[in-house]
């Protein structure tokens, strides 16, 4: 049986959900633009689809509640009341600056960065103390600022935009869980942002030629300071 994990992070703090929503939504939808062509009619013209959008609900549940998620008891055998997640969450939210999710063990698994665009909840009826929830996530784009030049009337080209660049705003995590089908390129392309940086990984966790070859899922491997 798949283990299903679903966890928030921002850097090197994270949590796990206590509670697995029932259902996790994800949209992506298109932009196609309709044109009408004299003589030909209507046409379709594809464009780059909109920013996905995640949404779930679920239950913030009191610490003695037995239906707990095994990742949240394991992070933390003595769990934290509901009010702990919430003050969390909320602070990510003023802070304006991308999260991660990550959702595994489904059949489509997630690690996307994201911004939280909305966090609703609400005193669960007939528990004590439990708060439920609904979030809604939507996906980040890291950008920079492009180099913009203008050729002068002697011929010669200036750079007139400066090079400045927007500030990466990812905060990476210190390690990270080995899943199935994984291997150091695919961990340096999805984390680092570049498959050349796998050899970094190497050398970090101090893994030989050989022991590429039986790396294990739930390995956990250390990630490099930015």
């Amino acid at each position: 049986m798949a283990q299903y994990e679903l966890r928030l992070s921002s850097g090197d703090d994270y949590f796990y959900f206590p509670v697995l929503p029932e259902k996790l939504e994800l949209q992506k939808k298109g932009k196609g633009k309709v044109y009408d062509i004299v003589g030909l009619g209507e046409i379709n013209a594809i464009q780059s689809r909109e920013l996905a959008q995640i949404t779930f609900e679920s239950v913030l549940p009191s610490k003695d509640a037995p239906y707990i998620s095994e990742q949240a008891r394991a992070q933390n055998p003595a769990l934290l009341l509901p009010q702990w997640y919430v003050i969390k969450i909320n602070g990510w939210m003023e802070r304006k600056r991308p999260v991660r999710l990550i959702f595994t063990g489904g059949s489509f698994p997630i690690n996307l960065a994201v911004s939280i665009e909305q966090f609703d909840r609400w005193e669960e009826a007939g528990t004590s103390g439990a708060i439920g929830f609904k979030l809604t996530l939507q996906e980040y784009v890291f950008y920079g600022a492009k180099r913009v030049y203008t050729i002068r009337q002697d011929g010669e080209t200036k750079l007139t935009g400066g090079d400045a660049q927007r500030p990466d705003e990812r905060e990476l995590p210190a390690t990270y869980t080995l899943k199935a089908g994984d291997t150091l390129i695919k961990v340096a392309r999805q984390i680092l942002g570049s498959d050349a940086r796998w050899r970094e990984l190497q050398q970090l966790n101090g893994l030989t030629d050989a022991q590429l070859k039986r790396l294990s899922v739930g390995q956990v491997l250390k990630l490099p300071a930015r």
